[in-house]
């Protein structure tokens, strides 16, 4: 289980050898007939988190994450979950699945395979929490700089890579 805080949480993502050679087939491929997709399942929390996580394919060590960067896969958030407030093996004893998100993560591979970031390596997911951060030329108010609130964790049962 993968544990989402407040730390950026970096997790290698298991791919059998014809899996991966499927990954790179369809990521050279021209033709856009299927898709490599990132899955995360079971997500779960106790309480909100309150903020989402910016999820990165293959971040090199001590690169600066970046919502703009090939990196960038989306953002995780939380609208419409509920807390299941047991944690993961309660939600499995009642029958109840964690959330589930999809990332359609084709372009980043081929960019990273173009780039020969990808080949040869086990591809590794990147979770960083988001925080909100005013535009640079407003002035920070008392309530901004006020007393920060605490970090709820968030839990990810799986993640995954698949061609479809």
């Amino acid at each position: 289980m993968i544990e989402l805080k407040d730390q950026p949480v970096k997790v290698a993502v298991p791919m059998e050898e014809p899996a991966r050679n499927q990954v790179d087939l369809l990521a050279a491929a021209q033709a856009h007939t299927n898709r490599v997709v990132l899955h995360l399942e079971g997500i779960d929390y106790d309480q909100h988190p309150g903020a989402n996580y910016e999820v990165y394919i293959n971040l090199p060590p001590g690169q600066q994450p970046d919502y703009q960067s090939e990196y960038y896969v989306g953002s995780l958030g939380f609208f419409g979950m509920k807390p299941h407030g047991h944690g993961a093996q309660a939600t499995q004893a009642q029958g109840q699945p964690g959330g589930k998100r999809s990332f359609d993560i084709t372009n980043q591979v081929r960019v990273l395979q173009a780039r020969g970031e990808w080949q040869g390596r086990q591809p590794e997911v990147t979770f960083v929490r988001s925080e909100r951060r005013p535009p640079a030329n407003v002035p920070l108010t008392a309530a901004a700089t006020g007393p920060v609130p605490p970090v709820y964790p968030a839990r990810i049962d799986q993640v995954s890579i698949t061609t479809e």
